[in-house]
């Protein structure tokens, strides 16, 4: 075998995705090379698919030896532990004397916990610190508030690695065997003792023993030797016995994460690493290719291997991005480029996907190669080098300069009635309780709001009608706060007012001919709407900006955002214009950071709309892409319906599926057989298709195209130009 063909040929036997051995012993039929082997685990283990769909299985890792605190109940532990579905113990342990507190809740929320943890700190005092896990409970605003006011430092734990709160969880594991006097065997000394810094009086006779020479610093020192003597003894049974070694997982590798919110069709992994950004024991923080950073245990995480490519490298005057790719590996293509300036469309072989690093970020991207080498260069396109954060696109917008407005508008002419049910009896909620260090902002943010005429007082008029107010923390700046409203109470006295919200093939017979999309957001939409003085005192709900908007062609208003599309760029722009224009004489606002101008594409629906159709969601492509066998009727149904949102861009999609539509007949046994296997995979094939469906042109000829056979029938409108 020439070495040439060598990767290529290892490429074509693993193209099922075999494992190491399967792959060698498809190659040893037909082939031999030096070194053929380490080859194909190299490549195998490289493989992106197979890593991530590979199992899950942790390896164990050393275990961590935590230091004893300096003195009682200065650093305690708490978490909830089931008894029955309706019952659960609130268990608190103190790590320096291991004395155990447990309260039996009835309720598991915030509340509840907030009141047990107030009646044990009243007998023991403040902690400095509280560690738990990451329950609503504790997650909860109103805990991280109550411990915030108490001058608490609130330690959570990794999340989905129960060992980093590991003092609270054995106990929980013990906690029915546990007797207060029993003797801890890591101290040496009962809780009691530790605790309260005395022997307990007992039933049985004591031996009076003269302990003055020890010191009380001596007594510490002893415990804290002790204490560091049996763990270190702990730790090395323990890994010992679960032949425990370090990973080799460091700063600055690309790691892939085990997926948490799994489901039937999900992989073992999510699809893109992250890089580490620092290892703290065995908790590590990891960045993703946003930019986000996120806590995990090194046990849900596995060191990623590259996947092998051929490059080559040079030194140039310029920095371009090279990457060699043999033809026969390069995926055929339809699309179309034109270099800048040029009519004539760049001669193209085909495309490749591979994932870019670019020191910042990792994002997926579609290269196209292109045939001769002179006077070219590769380039990253606008899109692609705006995900790995190269470039950011800042949208130069005159329509937008012009109608540049930060405050929040008011509709003219218009003011919304909200109609009330007046069988719903009136209910007046308790305020909640807003914690001290946050009066401040909430009387910011309420005088902001009567300013700007949002909010209004209630002074000498009656309310029946009381919601309470909720701070909320904002994601991307914590010391910030949301306010909210708990309108729970009063929605259940509206009466629901109706308004049909266009599907995907009324857009499409709208959209016929688009070429260039934008996207409005509106600012605080709910807050533009002024109310009739008898709805005041009740929720805002209102559907008037529709109203507002009505008239203009090519422009719709779905959910908060207004779609503008035109079929040539002159068109776009006139419909923009004219859009803007109304907004301004109705008074509405946008928010000009979360617009999109002059568009090719629009994520809109879970489509992708373009200048030639509408594309199926990648996402979900590679979701049917890497599911798994069905191994039950559950499995099989949830595998049919993420198909069945796709069922439009596959063809014969009915035929395909029959065999398993079959099997989640009622009362038909789960017998998956060769058959069933075929059509599954044949779906799978069917999806990875680059399908789009065009706009409808009524003004064409049309096509009405029928067909039937014993497993289903249909009947499809098609242009006679674009079939």
């Amino acid at each position: 075998m020439p070495e040439s063909l060598w990767k290529r040929t290892v490429e074509l036997a693993h193209e099922g995705h075999q494992g190491i051995v399967r792959t060698k012993s498809r190659l040893r039929e037909k082939v031999w090379w030096p070194k053929i082997d380490k080859q194909v685990e190299d490549y195998v283990r490289s493989c992106h698919p197979c890593q991530i769909v590979g199992g899950s299985k942790p390896k164990p890792e050393p275990i961590r030896s935590t230091k004893l605190p300096e003195s009682p109940w200065k650093d305690i532990s708490v978490d909830l532990l089931e008894i029955t579905s309706e019952s659960h113990l609130l268990v608190v342990v103190d790590y320096y004397s291991r004395w155990v507190e447990a309260i039996l809740l009835r309720k598991t929320d915030a509340q509840h916990v907030i009141k047990s943890l107030e009646a044990i700190f009243r007998t023991h005092g403040l902690p400095e610190t509280i560690r738990s896990d990451n329950g609503p409970p504790f997650a909860s605003r109103d805990f991280e508030a109550f411990l915030k006011s108490l001058g608490i430092i609130h330690k959570k734990g990794v999340p989905y690695w129960p060992q980093s709160n590991g003092g609270v969880e054995r106990c929980n594991e013990t906690l029915l065997k546990i007797v207060r006097i029993a003797r801890i065997e890591v101290t040496g000394t009962t809780p009691a003792e530790l605790l309260m810094g005395r022997k307990l009086r007992e039933k049985l006779p004591r031996v009076e023993v003269n302990e003055s020479r020890v010191t009380e610093t001596e007594r510490k020192q002893l415990l804290k030797e002790r204490d560091a003597r049996v763990k270190l003894r702990q730790k090395e049974y323990a890994d010992k016995t679960r032949a425990a070694q370090d990973s080799n997982i460091s700063e600055g590798d690309r790691v892939l994460l085990k997926q948490t919110r799994k489901n039937k069709l999900t992989s073992s992994f999510e699809p893109l690493p992250y890089r580490v950004i620092r290892r703290e024991g065995n908790a590590v923080v990891i960045q993703d290719s946003g930019g986000d950073n996120k806590m995990r245990g090194i046990a849900h995480m596995k060191k990623y291997v590259e996947p092998q490519v051929v490059e080559t490298r040079e030194t140039l005057e310029t920095p371009v991005i090279l990457h060699e790719v043999e033809e026969s590996t390069a995926q055929p293509t339809k699309t179309r480029i034109y270099a800048f300036g040029s009519s004539e469309p760049v001669e193209l072989k085909g495309k490749f996907e591979v994932l870019v690093d670019s020191k910042r970020c990792v994002a997926a991207a579609t290269f196209y190669v292109t045939k001769g080498t002179q006077g070219t260069a590769s380039i990253l396109g606008c899109e692609t080098s705006t995900n790995l954060r190269l470039i950011t696109m800042n949208v130069n917008n005159s329509r937008c300069r012009k109608y540049r407005k930060s405050r929040i508008g008011k509709l003219k002419g218009h003011e919304q009635k909200i109609h009330i049910n007046t069988d719903v009896p009136p209910v007046a909620q308790t305020n909640r309780r807003v914690p001290f260090h946050l009066h401040k902002q909430l009387d910011t943010w309420l005088d902001d709001y009567l300013q700007k005429d949002i909010i209004e007082p209630v002074s000498d008029e009656s309310t029946d009608w009381v919601s309470g107010l909720v701070l909320a923390p904002k994601p991307r700046n914590p010391n910030e706060v949301r306010v909210c409203g708990d309108y729970r109470q009063a929605n259940t006295a509206i009466k629901r007012e109706k308004h049909p919200i266009p599907t995907v093939d009324e857009l499409m017979e709208s959209m016929n001919g688009a070429i260039k999309y934008s996207k409005i957001d509106l600012k605080a939409p709910n807050h533009q709407i002024p109310l009739e003085k008898s709805s005041s005192q009740r929720e805002v709900f209102q559907h008037a900006i529709e109203n507002a908007i009505r008239g203009i062609d090519g422009v719709r208003k779905i959910a908060d955002d207004i779609i503008v599309w035109g079929s040539t760029q002159q068109e776009h722009n006139l419909r923009l214009e004219q859009l803007f224009a109304l907004l301004d004489e109705s008074g509405l606002t946008v928010n000009n950071d979360k617009c999109l101008f002059d568009q090719r594409e629009l994520w809109f629906y879970g489509f992708l709309l373009t200048d030639s159709g509408i594309k199926v969601d990648p996402r979900k492509v590679d979701a049917i892409k890497h599911a798994k066998e069905p191994k039950d009727t559950k499995e099989l149904r949830s595998f049919l319906g993420l198909g069945n949102y796709c069922s439009r861009f596959i063809k014969n999609f009915s035929t395909l599926t029959s065999p398993l539509r079959e099997l989640t007949v009622a009362k038909t046994p789960y017998a998956w057989t060769p058959i069933h296997t075929a059509a599954f995979a044949a779906i799978k094939e069917a999806i990875q298709k680059d399908c789009i469906m065009h706009f409808y042109d009524p003004n064409q000829k049309t096509c009405l195209t029928v067909d039937a056979s014993p497993t289903g029938l249909g009947a499809i409108l098609s242009n006679i130009d674009r079939a």
